[in-house]
C-alpha cells in the first residue's frame, strides 16, 4: 500500500529474514523493537545475527533545505534516512521503519511517496516501511510529512542489516536504533485558522492572565531555543520560576487551530 502522504513519532525497523528476502513484515510480525512489538529483531532471533560487518544504525532527519534537524514543524516534509554503517564489504542491506507518538506509542502513519525499492504495510494499525529486496546501497532516504500541531514528539524506531548475499543468514550482521524528533513551533499558520488570546501584564514578573474568548485545551510556553517549559490549561499562570528572557506562548484551540504570542519575563 503506497500512500500519497506521510511524522515522531516514526520508527525504523530491521527486516529481511534472509539475505535475499523481502521485508520481515510480509512473513511475520514487525521487527523494529518498537513498544508493543515482541522486542525481537533480525539480530536477536538468529536471522542475520552472526555478527559480521558490525553494522551500526543511524537515523538522520533533514529538512527541505538539507539541514539536519532534531525538531519538526507541523505539516512540513522531511527526509528521514536510515544509514547502515558497516565494516568490510557487505553485498546488500535491508531495513524496516515505523513512526510513533513518543507520549503514547500511537501510530503516526505519515510516510509518503514510498520509493520503488520499498513498500509500506499496515501492522497493528501502524504504517511500517521496509525493503522489497536486498538493497545495494546503505543509506535509505524516505519522505515523511510532519503531523498536525499538538501531536507531540515523534519517536522513530529502526532496524537494519548488512548481508553477504550467500542466500543464508550466516555471516551477516544487524543493528537497531531509535531517535526522537521534537515538535517545534509553527509560526506560518494563516490568521484565518488561529484562535485569539492576549496575555497581560507583558512584560511580566510573577502572575500573568490570559484573555481569550475561545475554548482552548492547552497553553504551552517555550523558551527561545524551542524547549517546552510549561504546559497548562489555566488562564491564570505563575511564571515567577522562569528565567528572565523571551518566551513563546502557543494556545491550541479545541477546533485544532492555534496561535503564538511572545512573552517577556523580567
Amino acid at each position: 500500500m503506497k500512500q500519497s502522504i506521510l511524522v515522531l513519532v516514526v520508527v525504523f525497523g530491521l527486516i529481511g529474514l534472509m539475505s535475499n528476502s523481502g521485508g520481515r513484515g510480509l512473513v511475520g510480525g514487525p521487527a523494529t523493537t518498537a513498544p508493543g512489538e515482541s522486542g525481537q529483531f533480525c539480530g536477536s532471533t538468529g536471522c542475520h545475527s552472526s555478527g559480521s560487518f558490525s553494522p551500526k544504525l543511524d537515523i538522520v532527519i533533514n529538512n527541505s533545505d538539507g539541514e539536519i534537524v532534531n525538531e519538526y514543524i507541523p505539516g512540513e516534509e522531511y527526509t528521514v534516512s536510515v544509514e547502515i554503517n558497516a565494516v568490510g564489504n557487505p553485498s546488500r542491506y535491508g531495513f524496516q521503519i515505523v513512526s510513533l507518538r513518543d507520549a503514547n506509542n500511537a501510530s503516526v502513519n505519515n510516510f509518503i511517496d514510498i520509493p520503488d525499492f520499498a513498500h509500506d504495510i499496515e501492522l497493528f494499525g501502524r504504517q511500517y516501511v521496509e525493503h522489497d529486496m536486498p538493497l545495494p546501497f546503505s543509506t535509505i532516504p524516505l519522505s515523511w510529512r510532519a503531523p498536525d500541531s499538538g501531536t507531540g514528539d515523534v519517536a522513530f524506531y529502526a532496524a537494519g542489516n548488512a548481508v553477504n548475499g550467500n542466500g543464508s543468514p550466516s555471516g551477516d550482521g544487524a543493528d537497531k536504533t531509535m531517535v526522537v524528533l521534537k515538535e517545534g513551533l509553527n509560526t506560518s499558520v494563516s490568521e484565518e485558522t488561529l484562535v485569539s488570546f492576549k496575555v497581560h501584564p507583558n512584560p511580566a514578573n510573577n502572575i500573568i492572565y490570559i484573555n481569550t474568548e475561545n475554548d482552548f485545551h492547552q497553553l504551552q510556553i517555550f523558551d527561545s531555543t524551542g524547549k517546552l517549559v510549561m504546559n497548562t490549561s489555566d488562564k491564570t499562570i505563575d511564571v515567577s520560576a522562569l528565567d528572565q528572557g523571551m518566551y513563546f506562548m502557543k494556545m491550541a484551540g479545541k477546533n485544532g487551530s492555534h496561535k503564538i504570542e511572545r512573552l517577556v519575563k523580567i
